[in-house]
């Protein structure tokens, strides 16, 4: 459990580095320093990219916890996956409605 603590610890790293180059630069310089990770975004969803580590790595952590039995388990994980998901179609943090659905669609 303490390599799931420590990969958690990367997403809140990278949203603080994120943040703060933002407050400091411009959104123009978070485009230009960092285009892997916020150009796909919408201009107030650039903090979105550190969202999908932290629910790769919620889901892994739900997946991988200790239950006696494993409907338990299985229906927690279908939970967070649904609210997860909900979150996406609720947000639509991409910039073109094609990318939207796209992703919709592999949920």
């Amino acid at each position: 459990y303490f390599f799931l603590f420590i990969c958690f610890i990367f997403p809140f790293f990278l949203i603080l580095l994120l943040f703060r180059t933002r407050k400091m630069y411009g959104m123009g310089y978070l485009r230009r320093a960092y285009p892997s990770l916020v150009l796909n975004y919408r201009k107030d969803c650039w903090w979105y990219s550190s969202f999908n580590l932290f629910r790769r790595f919620l889901i892994i952590f739900v997946s991988s916890l200790p239950a006696e039995r494993s409907d338990v388990t299985s229906t927690f994980l279908a939970i967070v996956v649904g609210i997860i998901f909900g979150y996406h179609l609720f947000l639509q943090p991409m910039h073109w409605r094609i990318n939207n659905y796209g992703e919709t669609y592999v949920w």
